[in-house]
């Protein structure tokens, strides 16, 4: 149950990135467990009503019934599938500053090399 879910056909298909961005996390809080929408900044509580089904208290959803089905969240009116780590807005973020980090660094390290190398030259003559 616990994880990072992405809802299904609420956003527009045109704009792929903002799938990145809306998530639904399920997490354990040593009390029990919370449901996190990060983008929109609302916490719930799930309060067990079955062995898969639990009422939301709290946040946008409030008094809705959520459905654990395997790797399918049923929340209200929203649908969601679980995804794996690596797809989720966080990984995202880190992989676009490594991906920046390298675009910088690369280029960076080369020209620094060849100013060094330039000046031995000049020293050594």
């Amino acid at each position: 149950m616990t994880g990072t879910y992405r809802p299904i056909d609420m956003l527009d298909p045109e704009m792929p990135f903002l799938h990145l961005l809306v998530n639904i996390q399920v997490v354990w809080d040593g009390d029990g467990l919370e449901m996190r929408m990060p983008i929109v900044g609302e916490e719930a509580t799930l309060r067990p009503l079955g062995p898969d089904r639990f009422r939301i208290e709290g946040g946008l959803l409030d008094g809705a019934t959520a459905l654990f089905d395997g790797d399918t969240l049923y929340a209200h009116m929203i649908l969601a599938r679980r995804v794996a780590p690596w797809e989720t807005a966080n990984a995202f973020f880190v992989y676009a500053g490594l991906f920046v980090l390298a675009l910088v660094a690369v280029p960076a390290i080369v020209v620094w090399r060849l100013i060094r190398r330039r000046r031995r030259a000049v020293a050594s003559r």
